[in-house]
């Protein structure tokens, strides 16, 4: 029973986030829907042990998982059909020949193309340019103190979660500690960077990892994309 999931463990019972190709999706919803079969999500281990047999008296819980019908999985694939058809139809009504147009050529002035294009960017994004040339940015990033103090709260907190060996942890540890030396005084930005960049560098990879599995997405989400700010 979800119910009794703890709000910040509620994501388990609730929601579930795909992140593979739509090609994959595709194939996953037409291999359960010819095996009548339907896909299971997994709550973690612990979690199950811990929260799944609560509401049912004198049992205990060795599994838990989320039952996704392939009707969802259909439904995903549809929306994303769906979106391209309607981007395509677009495109035709502004030239019906577009699709037969050579190469290297504009079938679709640029003008009217950029607004059916939505652009989504999910992290920190320092400069954009789109069928752009001859010219020149320039670009000035940097982390909030706010931002740069719940960076090390949340690192602290979670760091485990990460399953880093005991280098790479210690490692971690050290430029976590000089971040929160900084934040205690006036922070010196390169100082500063230069811990965010090593951080980065030592946890990019394993939080890539955990993204899909963790326990409060939001929360590594959110961590990943600050720490990509450091450049």
């Amino acid at each position: 029973m979800t119910s009794f999931l703890p709000e910040k463990f509620s994501v388990w019972g609730e929601k579930n986030y795909f992140s593979q190709p739509i090609a994959t999706i595709a194939s996953m919803a037409a291999n359960l829907n010819n095996s009548g079969s339907e896909l299971q999500a997994p709550w973690p281990q612990e979690l199950a042990v811990k929260f799944g047999a609560k509401g049912y008296n004198g049992f205990e819980c060795l599994g838990a998982w989320q039952i996704i019908n392939p009707n969802a999985l259909v439904g995903i694939v549809e929306t994303v059909r769906n979106r391209i058809l309607e981007f395509v139809l677009k495109i035709e009504a502004e030239n019906p020949d577009a699709g037969e147009a050579p190469p290297n050529s504009e079938p679709v002035p640029m003008e009217k193309l950029q607004p059916l294009v939505h652009n989504v960017f999910y992290g920190s994004v320092g400069s954009l340019a789109q069928n752009s040339e001859h010219f020149s940015q320039t670009v000035s990033m940097g982390i909030q103190p706010q931002d740069l103090t719940r960076l090390v709260t949340d690192l602290t907190k979670h760091l485990d979660e990460l399953n880093l060996d005991v280098r790479q942890k210690q490692r971690a540890e050290v430029q976590i500690a000089a971040l929160k030396a900084e934040i205690a005084g006036s922070p010196d930005s390169a100082l500063v960077g230069q811990a965010g960049r090593t951080l980065r560098n030592i946890t990019e990879g394993a939080i890539g990892s955990l993204l899909a599995t963790a326990t409060q997405p939001a929360v590594w989400q959110w961590i990943h994309q600050t720490l990509a700010s450091f450049r």
